[in-house]
């Protein structure tokens, strides 16, 4: 006669998601599963976890699309000039230096064309932040040089979060804390670790062509 299994027995998820106790049962094209299979391996999670993480960071996007409509158009309108531009150089923008400069300058003129046209006034909250910081007090009268400012201040924010996921110390922290409060991850925190699995270390490559110089 087989053994009952004790509660809380049996094989630990490979994965921050847990009280998965819901079943649904769905099929899938060959080529799905073979992707969602080589995904899993990567990420070092179950499958099953895998699927949980991307059905996730779906069901957040369709949520925030209302709020923030124009930001999604802007993220598709970005997805096409690169898969132009890849299209017409034959090579992927993160691996060739030519097709990175293009998308570069392309996604500037997309920019341009649909921002507003005037004179740039800088924010009260932007002003106020300013006036803040410690040091010497900013040329707030200048609005482009601190717009130039906030755009690479913030750019370099979303960076170092998608790099941190190179560093196991930083995965492992964020999945515990996952587990702790046995609450999903940030909506954010599972976008960046994506991100970083998709696009690569923009650090490491960066290392790899100084020590080839």
């Amino acid at each position: 006669m087989a053994k009952k299994r004790k509660p809380g027995a049996g094989r630990k998820p490979r994965g921050e998601f847990h009280r998965k106790t819901k079943m649904i049962t769905t099929r899938v094209t060959p080529e799905t599963r073979m992707d969602l299979d080589r995904a899993a391996k990567k990420s070092g999670r179950s499958l099953s976890q895998e699927i949980e993480a991307r059905l996730r960071v779906s069901i957040e996007k369709v949520r925030s699309i209302d709020s923030s409509h124009q930001i999604r158009a802007l993220g598709e309108a970005v997805m096409l000039v690169a898969r132009y531009i890849e299209r017409a150089t034959e090579k992927h923008w993160h691996e060739d230096a030519f097709t990175g400069q293009a998308v570069r300058q392309g996604c500037e003129f997309l920019i341009s064309h649909f921002a507003p046209r005037g004179t740039p006034i800088t924010p009260v909250t932007i002003a106020q932040a300013a006036a803040r910081s410690p040091g010497p007090p900013p040329m707030l009268d200048d609005a482009q040089l601190v717009a130039n400012s906030v755009g690479f201040t913030e750019a370099g924010k979303v960076i170092s979060m998608i790099e941190s996921w190179g560093y196991r110390s930083f995965q492992e922290e964020v999945v515990d804390s996952a587990r702790s409060t046995g609450h999903y991850f940030p909506e954010e925190w599972r976008l960046h670790e994506l991100l970083f699995r998709e696009l690569g270390s923009g650090w490491e490559r960066a290392k790899g062509k100084e020590k080839r110089r």
